[in-house]
Order: structure tokens, then sequence, then C-alpha cells
């Protein structure tokens, strides 16, 4: 049920995502074997992993969300047993940390299940492979320890093969192992430290590969990148390391629970805030339903006691212990892009918080500080699932309106811009460009890059380069370069002409220093986007002519000069009463006018354009600037369109 509420409420929106990106291309272009080439910089496993998981799914979405969602679970069933092994008389304690582990709000990765899934699938092993080895140490036989050892350290390394930086999970084992040892008495005997010794051949085994045998091409997972970011100013890189870590350990520990609650639910509108709140009431109240009849039944004696204590430093120590091996490695946690780090901690959060829980006196504060913290894991969770539904459909509508706007692209192209839903890496726009534009074609044709200052700088020296990411081979010609826009979610895509550069006031600073070099013969008018890729990608295409639709087909139509059909469009839109949000779209509509020799129409739409003075200033630029075309009526058209903007300038 605690499942359910935080993480279904938005799963039927979810789509793809960041890293899904090249993934999808991959798997789509040269088949799931691929995966090996992908991976083999850094993870090899997870090539392994993404093999299995697009042989079973292809690009069905859902079943990555769904797979997701039971690899959760099943971590937290594996930390529930996990406990009972070693505090098996806290049914309590343990019932109400698995809870919190379940919904910890600071892994907020769980909507971005196709990439996600090598931590749920690392995260799940290395739990049960501990599980495992506390069964190993308390089997009466050694036939079926030798059994739960074989089963602990194989799992052990699946852990540490998809995610290398989850072997500081390590520390969960040995310190809830010497606890549980000393727990019976047996702390510092021959016959203890016998039994942990084969417990070192997964760590050990997989540090050696990983050190001194595996040569790996990323930085950030190799041992040369450590060094060398500890190597540079050591007492300075030291200094700001120490206090990364603690921000980190503080942001985990507590962070979590304020930070991406109060970032996350500013962003949601009325509905959704009070559904986010309904959801977290539904888990506190769920919450008290279980507790008060436990509460009668519970032994306070872990929470009461120096061994409780122990059990509860340890636990944090391990968490901490986590944290310190993703510092070391040049990486910091923060809220919300950075969240996925403290996820291997979250079981010291768990544990640390049931702890403090159940050691106030008061059954009534027990059960408030409990409900008070699955209410904000539930509403978290659904308020990022909100975040996460609302990026996939401006991905949704930004593939629509451009596969309007433009039927083909020539060879080369150099596509780069700024949209609602982020673009934090190259591939979140090649991989379906050329899915939709070249399908199977079994090479990147069209390149795409992310705008900012470096793009700008490329673009403007027109200097080709080429790049390998991840076995997949792009070359970028920055002579051949377009620029888009959609500054906000009301505003249509805007193609940029560097012939005609029309920016609206919202558009993006590095949007303007890029629009002088938008090449729009890019855009070829033969051809078109694959329909069925579309359907695949990013489902059933929009039935609906809306505003952005006229938009386009208008833009499209002025490109080629065809100045009837976007004088058409706009007879279409006034018909449906369609308007933009933005009136730097009605450009292409009071040209065509005017061009048309529709004046009434033209002088109607010049107002509401001049009525932002930028507007006005850059359609007095544009209009005054137009050379004499041979053709009278553009000719007049162009004059008086100058005569209109200059005049409202």
């Amino acid at each position: 049920m605690l499942a359910a509420l935080a993480y279904l409420g938005n799963a039927w929106r979810m789509g793809y995502f960041s890293d899904d990106w090249y993934l999808l291309f991959s798997g789509i272009t040269y088949g799931p074997a691929k995966f090996w080439d992908v991976y083999i910089i850094d993870r090899p496993l997870r090539g392994v992993l993404q093999y299995v998981l697009f042989s079973l799914f292809g690009s069905t979405v859902w079943l990555y969300y769904l797979a997701a969602l039971i690899m959760r679970i099943a971590g937290a069933l594996g930390f529930y047993w996990m406990l009972r092994l070693l505090l098996r008389e806290q049914r309590l304690f343990t019932v109400l940390a698995a809870a919190l582990f379940l919904v910890y709000p600071g892994f907020l990765e769980q909507p971005n299940a196709m990439d996600f899934m090598a931590q749920q699938v690392a995260m799940t092993a290395i739990i049960f492979s501990i599980c495992f080895s506390i069964r190993f140490v308390l089997a009466p036989r050694w036939l079926v320890r030798a059994g739960y050892l074989l089963l602990s350290v194989g799992l052990a390394l699946v852990g540490y093969m998809l995610m290398e930086y989850y072997i500081g999970m390590e520390a969960y084992r040995f310190l809830f192992l010497l606890y549980l040892m000393r727990k019976r008495g047996r702390l510092l005997s021959k016959r203890s430290i016998g039994l942990l010794a084969p417990l070192l051949v997964a760590p050990a085994a997989f540090t050696i590969w990983r050190l001194f045998i595996f040569q790996g091409a990323r930085a950030n997972t190799n041992l040369a990148f450590v060094q060398s970011h500890l190597g540079s100013g050591l007492w300075l890189e030291l200094a700001q390391l120490a206090g990364q870590f603690v921000v980190d350990v503080s942001e985990t520990f507590l962070g979590a629970f304020v930070l991406p609650f109060s970032l996350l639910f500013g962003r949601l509108g009325e509905l959704e805030i009070a559904t986010g709140l309904l959801l977290g009431a539904l888990a506190a109240g769920a919450t008290v339903l279980v507790m008060r009849p436990a509460l009668a039944a519970h032994k306070a004696e872990l929470t009461a006691s120096k061994q409780g204590a122990l059990f509860l430093a340890l636990a944090f120590l391990a968490g901490v212990f986590c944290l310190a091996l993703i510092a070391v490695s040049g990486r910091d946690l923060s809220f919300l892009f950075y969240n996925r780090f403290s996820f291997p901690s979250a079981m010291a959060v768990a544990i640390v918080l049931a702890f403090i829980g159940l050691s106030f006196r008061s059954r009534y504060v027990q059960m408030a500080f409990f409900a008070l913290l699955l209410f904000i894991s539930v509403a978290t969770h659904y308020a990022n699932g909100v975040r996460f539904a609302q990026e996939w459909e401006d991905t949704q509508r930004f593939w629509q309106q451009l596969t309007w706007r433009i039927p083909n692209l020539e060879d080369g192209t150099m596509l780069t811009g700024r949209r609602v839903a982020p673009i934090y890496e190259d591939y979140y726009l090649w991989s379906p460009l050329n899915l939709l534009y070249r399908p199977f074609q079994g090479q990147i044709v069209l390149s795409t890059e992310v705008l900012n200052s470096e793009t700008v700088q490329n673009i403007s020296a027109g200097v080709p380069f080429e790049k390998n990411r991840r076995s997949l081979y792009l070359v970028y010609d920055f002579s051949k370069t377009l620029v888009f826009s959609q500054p906000t979610r009301q505003a249509c895509l805007r193609v940029l002409n560097a012939d005609q550069i029309e920016l609206s006031t919202q558009d993006d600073p590095l949007v303007a220093l890029a629009a002088p070099y938008s090449m729009i013969g890019q855009v070829q008018a033969e051809g078109a986007a694959d329909e069925r890729m579309f359907a695949r990608l990013f489902g059933p295409a929009q039935a609906t002519q809306d505003w952005c639709y006229v938009y386009q087909k208008a833009d499209l139509a002025r490109q080629q000069g065809d100045w009837a059909a976007v004088a058409a469009y706009g007879q279409q839109a006034a018909a449906a009463e369609l308007a933009p949000a933005d009136a730097i779209e009605w450009m292409p509509f009071v040209q065509a006018y005017a061009y048309q020799g529709e004046l009434a129409q033209a002088a109607e739409l010049a107002e509401r354009i001049g009525t932002t003075p930028y507007y006005a200033w850059q359609a007095c630029e544009i209009f005054s600037a137009k050379p004499l075309s041979g053709d009278a009526a553009i000719d007049a058209g162009n004059q008086q369109l100058a005569a209109w903007f200059c005049a409202a300038e």
C-alpha cells in the first residue's frame, strides 16, 4: 500500500528521461547487443543487464516502470529480512525502518525507470547479499553455509559490477556482523574471525579488478581520476572535501525530508497540491492504524539499551562511510539533480530515524513522528512524479511541434536551442532526432549540441569536430547549425532564421547569440518524420489542430514563400478563435497578409505585435532592411510593415 501511494499516482504519465535516450537509440538502431559496447568503458555488467531488459521490454516504458517498482519493493523486503535476522525481537522497529527505506524521499529517480534500473538491481542484490552473509554466519552446517556464501558473494559482485561506488555498502555487512557476533558473545573468537574472512572475497576481488586490471575510460570511475582529484592542492582539496562531506551527511539524513518536499511542492498546481497532501495523509493515517496496536506489544529494550545505541552508531557509521566513498570519487550529493548518491545511505537513515522515533516516551509522539515522516515521504514522491510527468509532456509537445514544423533535415544538420524540458546532454536531442528522421540508418547523421557559451563559440567559429559517446560516433558541422527556441510551456516552438531573426522577450540570451548562425535552409520540405517511430517513442500523434499546429505549418509555408498558404492558415486560426500566448508568433501572418494585400488583417496584427516595444523595434529593423524583391506586392508589403512598426517603436 505504501509503495502504491508513493509511486503509482503518476505512473501512467511516465515516459523516457535523460540517459534513456542513448539507450533507446542503441537498442532500436543496433539491437540489444550494442549495450555491451555502450557500457564497456565503465560498468560492463550494465551492458548485460540492459541487454536482458531491452530483450524483454523493448521500448515499452511502463514495463520498465513496473520492474523498477517491483525491485524497490523487493529491496525493502530484503532490508526487513536483514533487520529481522539482526533484531528478531524488534518487530515494530523493523517494520517501520523498512517502510522508511521503501519511500526514502532522498532518492528521486524512481520514475527514471529505464536508466536507473541498474541502481535498483544493485541495491537489492547487495541487500540480499548481506542477508545471506548473516545466514552464513548463523547456519549450523558447513554445507548450508557454503550455499549462503556463494549467494552472498555472487550477489555482492553483481551489485558492485553494476554500481562500483555501492561497494561502500560493505560497511553495513561487516559492522552488522560484528554487532551480531558481539550480541552472541563471540566477537573476538577465532571462529568468528574465520567466518568473516570468506566474506572478504567479493569486495577484495572487485577492488583488485577495478583498480588494477580494468581499464575504465570514464573519468570519475577510475583510480587515476581519484588520485589526480586529490593530488592537486592536497590540503585545499581535503578541506573542500570535508566541508562538502558534512553537507552531504546532513542532507542525506535530515535534508532529504525537507529540501525535496519544499522544492517540489512549490511547482505544483492547486489540484496537484491537494492530491499530494491527500496521499500523504492516507500514508500517515495508515501508519497510526498500524502502530496503535503494535505499540502495546512493542519491547523498548533496543532504544533504551547500550546494545541498541551500539546498533544505531554502527548503522550511522555505515551510512556515513557510503557517503565518504562517494565524496572521495569527486561526486557530491545535491537535490534535486544528484539525489542518487544518497541511495546507498538510505538504510542507515531508516534505522536512525526508526530508533529516534521509538525513543520518545509518549506513544502519541511516536505515532506523530512516524506519521509525519511517511506523510512527507509519500507527498514528496507524488510531487516528484508530477515533475517527471510534466517533463515528459513537455518533451512530447516539443517533438510533436518539431515534426509539424520540420518535414525533413539535410544530412549533417547540427540542431541546438533551448526548450521547456531540460537538455543536459546532447543525446537528449540527437537520439530521437535520428530515430525520427533517419530510423535504422545505422549511423548518426543529424547531430545536436547543448546550447551553452562553449557551443555558441563553436558555432561562431564554425570549426567542425568529432565526438565518440559510448561507442556512438558523431560529427559536428557548425556551418549547418539550426537553432530553435521554446522559452515557456505556453509558447510554441520556433525555428529561427538567420535571414529574419525574430526573438521573443522570453528567449534565453544564448538563443539570441546563436540566432545569426541559424541556417533555415537545413529544413527540407521533401520527406517526413517516421510516424510509426513517433508513436513508438512518444505515443499517438496529437489529433487536434491547436494554435501551435497552425503556427508551425504557417511558418513552414513562410519558409517556402507560399504566402497564400500562410494567410489561409491565419484565416483557419481566426475561424477557430486560436491565438498565441506570445505575440511574436503573429509574425508569419502579419507578413503574409501584407504581401497578399489584406491590409486590414495585417494592420490588426501589427497593432497586437506593436504593443510589445521590443517586437515593434525588431519588426521595424526587419522590414526596413528588406531589399527590393522584384515582386511589387511583396515590396509594397515591406514598406507598409516598416511604416507601421517604425511608427509604433
